[in-house]
């Protein structure tokens, strides 16, 4: 949702300094001066809805059956009765 930006001043002496430097990134992503604009002034564009991806992969492989851990097959004897 889009709102309206409140100045950097106003900001800073109403709520310190984190407030006024998260108010308005802009500065950090120019790498100036944190970017003041008067309050009330548009913040976003309510027409464009912001939207994220997140993609996973994931690899298994097993370490007990390649002899690093010992093997879980088993051995040639066999309990019970054969004929």
């Amino acid at each position: 949702m889009s709102g309206n930006y409140v100045s950097y001043p106003e900001l800073l002496a109403g709520n310190g300094q984190l407030a006024a430097a998260l108010g308005n990134r802009t500065g950090e992503l120019t790498g100036s001066e944190p970017v003041v604009v008067a309050t009330g002034t548009q913040r976003g564009d309510s027409a464009k809805k912001d939207w994220y991806f997140i993609m996973g992969v994931t690899v298994s492989y097993n370490f007990l059956d390649n002899g690093l851990m010992g093997s879980r097959k088993r051995g040639g004897r066999r309990a019970g009765c054969y004929n």
